[in-house]
């Protein structure tokens, strides 16, 4: 099986009240290594999904340290000229609940 390379983990959203992401905790590559944990706001996450960065869900693993459990790749779906991020392509015009766990 291929090794995963990501550009950046999410480990952790937080949630507006129209159920879209506002903050992201995210795990951001560096060379071999993975920077310190960071708040990416929505415009910044999608910024960088749109420059062809791969954003994965995911946490790190206890006492190793660039080393993740990776679950889902995330994607971007367009709705009526809005950006939203997902585990999948759907239609939904809100971000998915199940992305990551809340901090």
């Amino acid at each position: 099986m291929a090794k995963t390379i990501a550009d950046g983990v999410v480990e952790a959203v937080r949630y507006d009240a129209q159920k879209n992401i506002s903050l992201a905790r995210v795990f951001l590559r560096r060379g071999a290594i993975y920077s310190d944990c960071m708040l990416l706001t929505r415009e910044t996450l999608i910024d960088a999904m749109q420059d062809g960065k791969n954003f994965f869900s995911g946490s790190r693993k206890p006492y190793v340290g660039s080393t993740f459990f990776i679950n889902q790749k995330l994607n971007l779906h367009e709705q009526n000229g809005n950006m939203f991020i997902g585990v999948t392509t759907s239609n939904s015009p809100q971000d998915d609940p199940d992305l990551a766990p809340l901090f």
